[in-house]
């Protein structure tokens, strides 16, 4: 077998899955919603499975929030509900992958990698709406509590933390923005 066995976690709840080509004859697609651990665990299992081994774990879910649309960034106009919403796939997303990842990891004795991705919103305030820069901030503590307890084990874990990168959320919220009239 050549290359690592990678999971690569994305929220895409109305994408098709991509074509073998694309990704190789070795990758496969498997549906997974972030925030419900039966659905991680049976990720990881059967990467595990499929693979022999998980070597590399990369946490690419996330939602902004619908928050921005509805009242801006102000606290006044706070929704709980988007908030636990957002949480629950970025942040519960996250914490699962990594729980999992190193449930495979650890006792196979290889090392390995986990990259989460975070945002400037993680590390500077007012970049976001209130929901997505917490969630952003607890990725970052959590990648950093992690990679202090994984790392006696050789695995790696970090987070990126992007500028404005145009994804379709982004994008979305640029569009929603101008529309009106910010």
């Amino acid at each position: 077998m050549h290359g690592k066995p990678i999971l690569h976690f994305i929220k895409a709840t109305h994408v098709a899955p991509p074509s073998p080509p694309i990704l190789g004859p070795a990758a496969s697609f498997i549906h997974c919603d972030v925030s419900v651990e039966t659905d991680v665990s049976r990720l990881v299992e059967s990467t595990v499975a499929r693979h022999g081994r998980l070597d590399v774990l990369v946490n690419n879910a996330g939602v902004l929030g619908s928050q921005s649309a509805r009242g801006g960034k102000s606290i006044a106009e706070f929704d709980a509900d988007e908030f636990e919403r957002v949480m629950r796939v970025n942040v519960r997303g996250v914490a699962l992958g990594m729980k999992h990842a190193a449930r495979a990891m650890v006792p196979a004795r290889r090392g390995g990698c986990m990259v989460s991705t975070a945002s400037v919103a993680g590390v500077a305030g007012g970049m976001g709406p209130h929901a997505y820069t917490a969630s952003k901030h607890a990725i970052v503590g959590l990648t950093r509590n992690a990679a202090c307890e994984l790392g006696k084990h050789g695995i790696r874990v970090n987070c990126v933390s992007p500028f404005g990168v145009a994804t379709d959320m982004l994008v979305e919220r640029v569009e929603a923005r101008e529309g009106e009239g910010v």
